[in-house]
């Protein structure tokens, strides 16, 4: 992948809070080409009416009024439409992993979201009507994209629901299987062991060489490993869940805003900040006033 780093696609879909956006296109009124190009968040597209051809994964596949779409994470995808093929119009949702807790390594993600974000689930990028699986999958769709536009009380938890009710469907077919075989007990029991660690002393400072030792790993093979299995590095996954345990006392409590760093075991406010800002897009004073401004509409 690193060869096509150009092609990388740097659009926010969504924002961290809500890592979801629905796009409705149609060619050629909107466009005749989308060029080749790959995101780190998962995409499914439903043609709704017309003909184009989607090149996924570099083999080519012309698609039709009622084709479901599944580009994984960080596979390269285009569209294209030739003169004879009608005109077409699609509905797509696009969304981060992360709104369905990949960050979190459970069996749900490391049997099913893993082998996505990995590229190692087999086709097919496209279900069709005449698929024995489609229609479910194709309601769930709608279901899905009428969830995010009508925005009804508590949509957020529907729409979650909805995402993970369309995976089970997907991977209940033996035609979405993985190519994949869960890592034996020594590998989890050790990536359990050091993602405890962390979460048990978040608060201090937390060297490479101390979770390489909990592994019996040279730091090199640790942040290999790390990185191979929990799909971020041990530093990302500490920034985060260190960050994540502020967003509580910054809503809930009046404490200022670097003593709330330092017991998260940030020893530099600027880097805290950069940090924050970085994740969720905004400031840990804006997130603060953004929480209460929701509490007191509430």
């Amino acid at each position: 992948m690193d060869n096509y780093l150009y092609l990388h696609e740097c659009t926010s879909h969504g924002t961290y809070f809500m890592p979801f956006a629905f796009y409705h296109c149609s060619i050629p009124e909107t466009f005749t080409i989308l060029a080749t190009h790959w995101h780190e968040e998962m995409e499914i597209a439903m043609i709704r009416e017309g003909t184009c051809t989607y090149n996924i994964d570099l083999n080519t596949y012309e698609v039709h009024k009622g084709d479901l779409i599944l580009i994984p994470p960080q596979i390269l995808h285009g569209v294209s439409q030739a003169e004879q093929q009608s005109p077409m119009v699609s509905d797509s949702i696009v969304f981060s992993f992360h709104m369905l807790g990949f960050q979190y390594p459970d069996y749900c993600t490391t049997k099913y979201l893993q082998p996505l974000a990995l590229q190692k689930w087999s086709r097919p990028f496209i279900i069709s009507p005449g698929d024995n699986h489609y229609q479910a999958l194709a309601d769930t769709f709608g279901d899905i994209q009428n969830c995010y536009l009508q925005k009804e009380q508590a949509y957020e938890l529907n729409l979650k629901s909805g995402l993970f009710h369309f995976f089970y469907l997907l991977f209940r077919d033996s035609a979405a299987s993985c190519d994949f075989t869960p890592d034996n007990t020594e590998i989890t029991e050790k990536i359990k062991i050091v993602l405890l660690y962390m979460q048990e002393h978040y608060q201090n400072h937390i060297s490479v060489s101390e979770l390489a030792c909990l592994c019996h790993f040279s730091e090199y093979h640790f942040m290999r490993f790390f990185k191979k299995h929990v799909n971020m590095t041990c530093v990302e996954y500490l920034n985060y869940y260190r960050l994540t345990r502020t967003l509580g006392e910054l809503a809930g409590s009046e404490m200022p805003v670097t003593d709330i760093a330092f017991g998260n075991g940030f020893n530099n406010i600027s880097y805290f900040n950069r940090q924050f800002r970085k994740h969720f897009g905004m400031t840990p004073k804006e997130y603060r006033a953004l929480q209460k401004n929701s509490a007191s509409i509430l």
